[in-house]
């Protein structure tokens, strides 16, 4: 999978994702290949990241958009 973490001030690509974890506003997500079409709303907190290694990045409250294996978050 791909994630795109878009902010005013960065736009951050990882190419190879294996899982994404959200903090949704409904309570924490999972993303994994092959999810439906998804839009979330998101709460502050952190997204994980796992692929070789798991990266933790902090985000405040955003939206979320899942399609074709390809996460855009935008904050």
């Amino acid at each position: 999978m791909k994630c795109k973490i878009v902010s005013p001030d960065r736009t951050r690509e990882f190419p190879r994702v294996a899982a994404v974890t959200l903090p949704a506003s409904g309570g924490e997500m999972q993303i994994l290949p092959g999810h439906a079409e998804t839009f979330v709303k998101l709460r502050s907190g952190a997204v994980v990241l796992k692929s070789k290694e798991k990266i933790s990045l902090p985000v405040s409250e955003s939206v979320c958009y899942v399609k074709n294996d390809e996460i855009l978050i935008i904050q």
